[in-house]
């Protein structure tokens, strides 16, 4: 694990040192035919100098005022070049002069007449103006003053604020020729980053929203913030009029890169779920109070404020964004999460191009003329942060989504529990119910009918009429009537305890008729059930086939054999005896006796089936489990 983390960060220190060549080549010098001597003339007016005055000196391109250690409060100085235009220039298509970089702003005179200008020389530093801060400047030369011969140049800058400009090298050809130069240069230096600052705003703006959305997860409202606030710097060092005085900018300039900043270590502490909160509210008082302290510079002493917000502010601030580097450092260290590498890499390059920056605007070892750096890695790092914060949301919301699902099917899970449990609570009240009707309708059977036949069967008995065909009546009808009882009791019995029953009864009226039964339940399991009106209805269909028996067949053999089928579990029931049988007609199911039975078999989902000869009669029942 070790030696992987080393690899990477081999790699990594690959990736800085390719970013820092590009940006190097990026900002590379001009063309070798460029011109770099100029004569140069310090002046607190923007009035035309004397050619002869003694005090011109020659200096190098790019010169930068405050290098000299002179010229910290010069507001205007002169640049002074004898020019000869190349016989490659055609008068028909145009000269034309390409300045390198400037700041702040600059007017161009040939042989005393106006030439072009990068800006306003009159507006006070309270006023709005153009800025051209890191900027290339393009003039055009009109075709009369394109004469064979030397020609003097001369180039007024001022600077803003006191002390800062520079001049850049200088290229002179056809406007055919340093015209793409330009638009080139003009597209590294200023479009990109303009562009760059249109794309940060545009992710930034509904990344706040996300993060008003989700208050809980700050880490979407504070990384929107650090876009929007980096956005409104690139604004201020790359757009060229706004309707803003040069000091409140220089002065918005440090308050955003201050800001820029603290959002990207309160980001830092959400996105590796760091809680600081103490930390955090010092770091925004600090910044409330450098904000505030800076704006009584402003006023009190405008001509300063550059040294106070970027060579002061601006590199305080650049310190304190080292601390949310070692963090993520560590957190990739200790988790070696994917993420935590992507954002160790890319923050740390924007922390090095911004110690770079602060040491171009302290003038330590690097030259302010090539610019900032910084703003031309934090878009790529912007949208790479971005498609990670995307993702992270896109997997909550998945995550919120299943567990949205899962409790889903939890509750009706749940409610079907309950509506089964409910089920079985209306079951059991019906049972009840139903219950007492039978115990009821028991008592009121037992009570009122069964003691109304036993006491008619005791007077038939007592008058010595017992055998009569009245007593045999009332005998069978209270048999009847025990059987029907037995099939309302609550508590359900076996089939093969429910036929009992019914074969006593059977067997003393064979008895009484000489009639041989023969019974069978051996293949009936001794557990077998069914519903209380299943088993009464078999009995009946039993009872009906006997009386069938008793009344027409002239039989001597009743048989009775029950049997369940172990595979499918069906029941079969086989009622047979040995007589005259009947005629077709009523095997048709014409029969009255033969009809009900079919009836009753129907109405618990069994079939019946008849088969009668001269040598018996066989009926088969057959109950599906």
């Amino acid at each position: 694990m070790l030696a992987q983390r080393t690899f990477y960060l081999l790699l990594i220190a690959l990736f800085w040192l390719a970013s820092f060549a590009f940006l190097a080549r990026l900002h590379a010098a001009p063309p070798e035919q460029a011109i770099t001597q100029m004569q140069f003339l310090p002046s607190n007016s923007s009035t035309l100098p004397a050619l002869d005055n003694p005090e011109w000196q020659p200096v190098t391109l790019p010169h930068v005022w405050s290098d000299s250690g002179t010229l910290d409060q010069l507001q205007f100085g002169w640049y002074r070049y004898s020019l000869e235009w190349p016989q490659a220039v055609d008068p028909h298509t145009g000269g034309a002069l390409l300045i390198w970089q400037l700041s702040m702003y600059a007017q161009l005179y040939l042989d005393g007449q106006w030439l072009g200008d990068g800006g306003a020389m009159n507006s006070r530093p309270d006023q709005s103006g153009v800025r051209n801060e890191f900027r290339p400047m393009l003039v055009t030369v009109p075709q009369p003053m394109l004469t064979p011969g030397r020609h003097e140049l001369l180039i007024l800058l001022r600077a803003q604020p006191r002390g800062s400009g520079f001049m850049g090298p200088m290229v002179r050809g056809t406007a055919a020729t340093l015209e793409p130069v330009y638009h080139q240069r003009f597209l590294l230096k200023t479009t990109y980053l303009q562009l760059g600052a249109v794309l940060i705003a545009a992710i930034a703006l509904p990344m706040g929203l996300l993060g008003l959305w989700r208050p809980h997860d700050s880490v979407y409202f504070w990384f929107a913030a650090f876009g929007l606030m980096f956005a409104m710097n690139t604004a201020i060092l790359t757009v060229s009029h706004l309707p803003f005085s040069g000091v409140f900018l220089d002065w918005l300039f440090a308050v955003t890169i201050n800001l820029a900043l603290v959002s990207v270590l309160i980001f830092v502490h959400r996105f590796l779920s760091m809680r600081k909160p103490r930390l955090e509210r010092l770091l925004l008082k600090a910044s409330l109070l450098g904000a505030v302290t800076l704006a009584l510079v402003a006023w009190l002493d405008p001509a300063n404020l550059h040294i106070w917000s970027r060579a002061g502010w601006c590199t305080a601030s650049v310190i304190m964004a080292v601390y949310p580097g070692v963090m993520i450092f560590r957190a990739y260290w200790h988790r070696g999460a994917s993420s935590g590498f992507v954002l160790m890499v890319m923050g740390t390059l924007m922390l090095l191009l911004g110690i770079r920056d602060v040491l171009a605007i302290n003038h330590w070892w690097v030259s302010p003329v090539e610019g900032y750096w910084t703003h031309y890695s934090v878009p790529i790092t912007f949208l790479v942060f971005s498609y990670i914060l995307f993702r992270r949301f896109h997997q909550a919301l998945q995550e919120s989504e299943t567990l949205n699902r899962e409790l889903v099917d939890r509750v009706r899970e749940r409610e079907r529990d309950i509506e089964a449990k409910h089920a079985q609570l209306r079951e059991g009240e019906r049972q009840r119910d139903l219950s007492a009707e039978r115990e009821r309708i028991l008592l009121d059977m037992h009570d009122g009918m069964g003691g109304t036949l036993i006491s008619t069967l005791s007077r038939l008995e007592s008058d010595g009429e017992g055998d009569s065909i009245a007593a045999q009546s009332i005998r069978s009808a209270m048999a009847d009537l025990r059987l029907l009882l037995f099939s309302l009791e609550p508590n359900a019995a076996t089939l093969r305890a429910s036929f009992a029953m019914l074969r006593d009864r059977l067997s003393a009226q064979c008895d009484d008729a000489g009639l041989q039964l023969h019974w069978d339940a051996r293949g009936l399991p001794d557990d077998y059930q069914l519903e209380r009106h299943e088993t009464l209805q078999l009995m009946r269909i039993v009872q009906e086939a006997f009386t069938n028996v008793l009344k027409h067949a002239d039989a001597g053999v009743f048989g009775v054999h029950m049997s369940v089928d172990e595979p499918s579990a069906i029941l079969h029931v086989r009622l047979e005896d040995d007589g005259c049988g009947f005629a077709d007609d009523a095997s048709a199911g014409h029969g009255v006796g033969l009809r009900s039975m079919r009836t009753r078999a129907a109405s618990f989902n069994a079939s019946l089936k008849v088969n009668s000869t001269a040598a018996g009669t066989t009926i088969t029942l057959s109950k599906p489990a």
